[in-house]
């Protein structure tokens, strides 16, 4: 017979976090000024979470000459990281004199790190402890079922409770219009799997494959509800148009850190693929591929974004072959906001800081020009020289730098260059800007590489 002595283990383990003894890992975590680090151990991370394997393998960590690794994770508060190590190191997990907030922030890093038993229990806490949930928070809990496929059991929860007219008083303008783009992602789902046009009529007019929590709503009589499915059934069908209306004076914010994706809405159906949260690498096919994620934040026009390429300089010279630095300089950016382009590309709406400016990052692209009898070739976007995502903070003048080149490929071959910036959000779509008419975002400058 086998006896489990846990306890012990998970003490240790727990001293050993404390402690940081022989830690090859810092992990910076937060938004300046309030980053704090933590020292860990890669063995221990990558084994408890997918998301610190995939991270920490050679392919994406790079070791510095101290031999340790160095990683940001802006998007999670300091306060929420600790309860993630703490499980990761010890396997416990306390909510105890935890608010609601912070339950549903250490659910979405959970959700980010790809940690399904912490996910798993926090659904289960929240169906035993309702009571802090169903009443003034409910809100918020209904925004996180609209955004997470894995909290089926709370979504099938939630509906029961709106079924009951008990409850009836919780709902409100945004219970309201939550339910509404709930409804119109759950119905657009169906749709998109019917064959034909010609077959769109027969959920509208039968009900039959409606989930049956909503068959319940409409039997109890919820006027309201009612009201709106019908309304987005219409607009499903005939518009293909997403609804996601909210009152004017009750508008609903998202969490920097939701990592999930969007789920598909009606736009969608013209198109057989709908993105995922990974980049698009495939072909797909006529129809494309479809994202339904919102524009997000937009800032004022004094505070739309600029880029200057600084070094090298347009038009100017460089050695062929050797390694140079590229400098760019970016005002009303906040950078240092990059997300994992394998689980979160296009899954954020854009969103400003407390001084409303955007947050996120620059990428930096080198294409060599080439010629023919006409002149310079427009530049294939998929063939580049040098590539390179600038993910960390600028300097305190707004500048970030890279070095183009390694010590195995150093600088680049002679020929004429193109530099260009794109200046993206934190989950790499471009910037959306408040008018048409302005200047540009990025920058672009030519120069050669050799004599």
């Amino acid at each position: 017979m086998t006896t489990n002595l846990f306890a012990r283990l998970s003490r240790d383990f727990g001293e050993l976090l404390e402690s940081s003894f022989n830690y090859d890992v810092i992990i910076q975590v937060g938004e300046l000024p309030h980053v704090v680090e933590f020292h860990v151990h890669s063995i221990i991370l990558a084994t408890r979470s997918p998301y610190f394997r995939s991270a920490l393998s050679d392919k994406w960590a790079t070791k510095q000459e101290n031999g340790l690794i160095t990683f940001k994770k802006p998007n999670i508060s300091s306060k929420i990281f600790k309860l993630v190590l703490n499980y990761i190191y010890t396997g416990a997990i306390n909510l105890e004199n935890k608010d609601l907030s912070e339950i549903l922030e250490f659910f979405i890093a959970s959700d980010e790190l790809l940690l399904d038993e912490i996910m798993n229990y926090i659904q289960e806490y929240l169906l035993k402890n309702d009571e802090i949930w169903t009443t003034k928070n409910s809100v918020k809990v209904l925004h996180m079922l609209f955004h997470y496929d894995s909290l089926t059991k709370l979504k099938n929860y939630y509906l029961e409770i709106l079924s009951n007219k008990k409850y009836s008083t919780i709902i409100s303008t945004r219970h309201v219009s939550l339910i509404e783009g709930w409804i119109s992602n759950d119905i657009s789902n169906q749709l998109s799997q019917q064959k034909s046009a010609k077959n769109y009529f027969t959920p509208i007019l039968s009900f039959e494959s409606i989930d049956p929590f909503l068959k319940r709503i409409i039997k109890k009589k919820m006027k309201l509800i009612f009201n709106i499915i019908i309304i987005t059934f219409i607009a499903a069908l005939f518009t293909f148009c997403p609804i996601e209306s909210v009152s004017s004076n009750e508008s609903i914010s998202f969490n920097e850190s939701v990592s999930s994706v969007p789920p598909p809405s009606g736009i969608c159906l013209k198109s057989k693929i709908v993105a995922n949260g990974t980049q698009i690498k495939t072909g797909g096919d006529l129809g494309g591929w479809c994202s339904s994620l919102i524009q997000g934040q937009i800032p004022a026009n004094e505070l739309m974004i600029s880029t200057l390429i600084i070094k090298p300089k347009d038009g100017s010279t460089v050695p062929a072959n050797q390694n140079f630095t590229l400098s760019i300089k970016i005002v009303n950016l906040q950078t240092g906001y990059f997300s994992d382009t394998d689980r979160e590309y296009y899954t954020i709406p854009q969103e400003l800081n407390e001084e409303g400016i955007i947050k996120g990052h620059c990428h930096v692209v080198i294409q060599k020009l080439t010629y023919d009898g006409n002149g310079e070739i427009v530049p294939n976007p998929s063939v580049f020289a040098f590539f390179k995502g600038l993910s960390d903070p600028a300097n305190d003048q707004g500048i970030l730098e890279t070095e183009v080149g390694s010590a195995l490929e150093p600088g680049l071959p002679s020929g004429k260059y193109r530099i260009c910036t794109m200046v993206s959000t934190y989950t790499h779509q471009p910037v959306i800007m408040p008018v048409a008419q302005r200047g540009s975002q990025d920058d672009c400058i030519r120069f050669i590489v050799g004599s």
